[in-house]
């Protein structure tokens, strides 16, 4: 898998090649790979892993909210544990968990950047963007 401007490049271990335009389209394609099955274990794959040498990319973009306030209400926080991994892998574990094992609601916030988020998922979807 690599990004570039039109979405991912995503090569299957027979070889054979796809690109996925959306999250999640990659997320799609990849969730029925995944061998993790707990919020705990994908935190020890990200505290274990090297930071990426790669810039952040779409930094600005705020998609539409889509939650309710029971929802809200019901949310657990996960991910939130190591504050040393980068930002695009903790998205990444929050995806494939929440189409993989846990459906939501589920929350992952975003407290160092210059405009902190929470990313909050319900139904196996990332559902809103709560900006503080």
């Amino acid at each position: 898998m690599r990004s570039f401007p039109q979405g991912w490049t995503l090569v299957e271990q027979t070889g054979k090649g796809g690109v996925a335009q959306t999250l999640d389209a990659l997320l799609d394609s990849c969730s029925p790979h995944s061998s993790l099955a707990s919020w705990e274990e994908f935190d020890n794959v990200l505290t274990s892993s090297q930071q990426s040498i790669y810039p952040e990319e779409n930094s600005t973009y705020r998609p539409q909210m889509l939650i309710t306030t029971d929802v809200r209400k019901e949310m657990r926080f996960v991910l939130n544990q190591k504050s040393n991994v980068p930002d695009h892998l903790r998205l990444t574990a929050f995806g494939l968990g929440i189409r993989t094992f846990d459906k939501g609601p589920v929350a992952l916030t975003y407290n160092k950047r210059p405009s902190p988020f929470t990313l909050v998922a319900n139904n196996g979807f990332i559902a809103a963007v709560l900006h503080r």
